[in-house]
């Protein structure tokens, strides 16, 4: 079991403006709110998971978001209201103790960001490298972030909050491997008032683990995988992202992915699971049996070339042209996806072109 903390109590959530008749956090963008996009990597994470949700008493009786927040977690959320000014993220997450099992792994996410990444594959790698604590890092050297300084094999050996150290600028998330690592350290950091602009800010418990000889791992995100919304100008730049990334199939998933690895990593995060694909004679029907013929059909083969990836008017569908080469045997494919109301690929219309 893996608890994961969403903190909601940042006043920058609930700014408005005149482009916005809503707090941030309730702007929408392709009919989701940007709370829900900020939500959406921990669907990539294919266990068990205990949602707790840091909310605002005023702020939730004001715009009523629990029953939103319920909603998007498909009621499995438990809202823990905070009460004035907690003093920093690392003093609001601290409330939840109670609810913190100090032996199960922690995930702490902010709610004004978004994350496209395979989290299972993160987890995965930091427990591949026993890492007892863990962020997601970006490129920047603004100093509205923090920063870590890590060695070559990705451990951290320092952490910085509003002060360029390094390239690598924490985004918001961060992996404890076990809960009582995060509130020992976020107690040891209350004590020492280690506060950067009056605020305690999560970084700080890092550095209070690597004090403790702990093992810290930093994971550098793709290029273009991490958008925060610190502003209308970076909304903006994530809603332009998404109308330009609308060819792109669930969950990063790609032809390419199934070229190179030999096989479809967590399919069920990809494919409805009335899925079928549907060539000249055969119909395929199910999960397993459309990854085992797309595995068979792509895998096997020697080469890829991906001609064309697009969209089609009616939205939920994306045409992929490609060529695949078996030794001296050349043959182009069209196939033609169609995603379902949740975006994953319902159906494949499969045509051999020569």
């Amino acid at each position: 079991m893996i608890t994961v903390i969403t903190s909601l109590g940042g006043q920058s959530l609930y700014e408005m403006s005149s482009e916005f008749s809503y707090p941030k956090i309730l702007n929408e963008i392709n009919n989701k709110t940007l709370f829900e996009y900020s939500q959406e990597i921990i669907s990539s994470l294919h266990e068990d998971v205990r949602r707790i949700f840091l909310l605002p008493e005023d702020k939730d009786d004001e715009y009523q978001l629990s029953p939103m927040i319920s909603v998007a977690s498909h009621g499995q959320g438990e809202i823990l209201h905070l009460q004035g000014n907690t003093g920093g993220a690392a003093c609001s997450c601290l409330l939840a103790i109670d609810k913190i099992d100090p032996e199960d792994e922690m995930i702490i996410i902010s709610a004004d960001q978004y994350i496209r990444a395979d989290l299972s594959e993160i987890i995965d790698h930091f427990r591949s490298q026993s890492a007892d604590a863990g962020v997601l890092t970006f490129p920047s050297l603004h100093p509205k972030w923090a920063f870590i300084r890590k060695q070559p094999d990705g451990q951290v050996t320092e952490v910085a909050e509003k002060r360029t150290i390094s390239r690598e600028a924490i985004a918001g998330f961060y992996y404890f491997r076990k809960g009582s690592f995060f509130t020992r350290a976020a107690q040891n950091c209350i004590m020492k008032g280690a506060t950067v602009n009056g605020q305690y800010y999560l970084s700080g418990c890092l550095n209070e683990l690597i004090l403790e000889s702990k093992k810290i791992i930093g994971w550098s995100l793709d290029d273009g995988s991490y958008y925060n919304f610190y502003d209308n100008h970076a909304i903006k730049a994530f809603s332009s992202s998404l109308q330009a990334n609308k060819n792109l199939l669930p969950g990063g998933f790609s032809y390419s992915d199934i070229f190179g690895m030999k096989t479809i990593r967590h399919p069920d995060a990809i494919f409805d699971p009335g899925v079928s694909l549907h060539e000249h004679s055969h119909n395929y029907i199910g999960v397993i049996a459309v990854s085992d013929y797309l595995i068979n059909l792509i895998g096997k083969s020697e080469k890829l070339s991906i001609e064309l990836q697009s969209p089609i008017n009616e939205g939920n569908k994306i045409i992929i042209l490609y060529a695949l080469y078996y030794g001296d045997i050349y043959s182009q494919f069209l196939d033609v996806i169609t995603l379902s109301g949740h975006g994953k690929i319902l159906t494949i219309q499969h045509s051999l072109i020569n």
